[in-house]
């Protein structure tokens, strides 16, 4: 990602709350493409027989995350990519949920999460217990918790989200680091309990 790419995301954002027509589909069509790349990203961790595909997920964030009344209130890029990658928690999560209750009644397959952390995330309970833990890690540490969100659902490298963040990469890798253990020892101990 260039420069010029914030800039111009957070221009187009300032029209669009200024009441700017023309500016929402100049909008939707710059991000439509890194949206999508966060979903496809999201989607390789997943099982091959999820049931959802990248375009439909970016379609249902899209439809979360853009108000009612069609006037957007996101101040730049890293408050709308903030509320994308919330947006796309959400949604795995309750496809998650749907899952799990159609297993206990459908018998279908369970949907994983795998990421480099380590979590064995088999089955629709495991992404709800890591959603769980990350509601904790969120109560402890804000700044944790949206890092792990940038991570796990925006797909975010390092240094983009260094960039999002406006810190530099060696403060990211030692964050993530430390939300990497914490998040291992509160899986592990809902594990022993």
């Amino acid at each position: 990602m260039g420069d010029p790419f914030p800039t111009q995301v957070t221009t187009i954002l300032n029209g669009m709350s200024k009441e700017d027509s023309s500016t929402p589909e100049d909008f939707v069509a710059l991000l439509y493409g890194e949206l999508k790349q966060m979903a496809k990203i999201q989607m390789v961790r997943q099982r091959g027989d999820h049931t959802l595909q990248p375009t439909a997920l970016v379609n249902e964030i899209w439809m979360r995350i853009q108000p009612e009344s069609g006037k957007h209130s996101w101040e730049s890029r890293r408050h709308f990519f903030r509320a994308a990658a919330c947006a796309m928690r959400s949604v795995l999560v309750d496809h998650a949920r749907g899952r799990q209750a159609a297993k206990r009644g459908g018998g279908e397959k369970p949907v994983p999460l795998n990421e480099n952390i380590h979590v064995a995330a088999e089955d629709a309970d495991s992404i709800l217990e890591l959603d769980g833990a990350l509601v904790r890690l969120e109560a402890e540490d804000p700044d944790l918790a949206e890092l792990v969100q940038l991570r796990f659902y925006a797909g975010m490298a390092h240094d983009e989200i260094a960039d999002q963040l406006n810190v530099s990469v060696r403060t990211v890798e030692r964050r993530w680091r430390a939300a990497k253990l914490w998040l291992l020892d509160d899986l592990s101990e809902e594990v022993r309990t």
